[in-house]
């Protein structure tokens, strides 16, 4: 993790720090003008590292000083803890993605027309109308509701849907 912190430039920057330090224009300059080290300042930078000693590197961006630092140990703990808590989150997900693949079902369930706005309503007409011509439908089960009517029909659950698009228009007052 780096830290960066803007201010007044630097009174003092070291040989190494300005030899790598750069006058842009603009940020997108900026990431075109990134340090880029040798393999001998790669050596001297582990070494430092592993010594504990802090590496810190500076660009200048619009008249501004940009100060990147190493992350200290607490923050590389914190870092670590988040790396591992997203790594047993994804194998947890793949677990789950794993458990319901061998579940099979043909069921299909949509939304209550009776509760639907009108943003909703259009949505909803246009996702059915795409599963019905494209087949993704066929040989499920269809459960849609309007209220307390039930269908397993998509045509009957459209006609619901633009029967729901048309009495919301009607109430929505017509711009000027």
């Amino acid at each position: 993790m780096m830290e960066i912190n803007s201010g007044m430039p630097h009174p003092k920057v070291s040989s190494t720090q300005s030899s790598r330090s750069r006058q842009v224009g603009s940020p997108e300059e900026a990431a075109n003008r990134i340090p880029r080290y040798s393999p001998e300042e790669m050596q001297s930078l582990s070494e430092r590292l592993m010594k504990g000693t802090p590496v810190e590197d500076v660009i200048i961006l619009d008249k501004s000083q940009y100060t990147f630092r190493d992350a200290t140990p607490e923050e590389m703990a914190a870092f670590t803890a988040g790396q591992a808590a997203y790594a047993k989150s994804k194998a947890d997900q793949a677990a789950w993605e794993k458990e319901i693949s061998n579940i099979e079902s043909n069921e299909v369930y949509f939304s209550n027309v009776a509760v639907m706005d009108l943003d909703a309503a259009r949505n909803e007409a246009n996702v059915v109308k795409i599963f019905v011509e494209n087949g993704m439908l066929d040989g499920r089960h269809v459960n849609a509701f309007n209220g307390d009517q039930k269908t397993s029909s998509p045509q009957e659950y459209l006609s619901w849907i633009y029967q729901r698009i048309e009495a919301l228009e009607a109430q929505t007052p017509k711009a000027q």
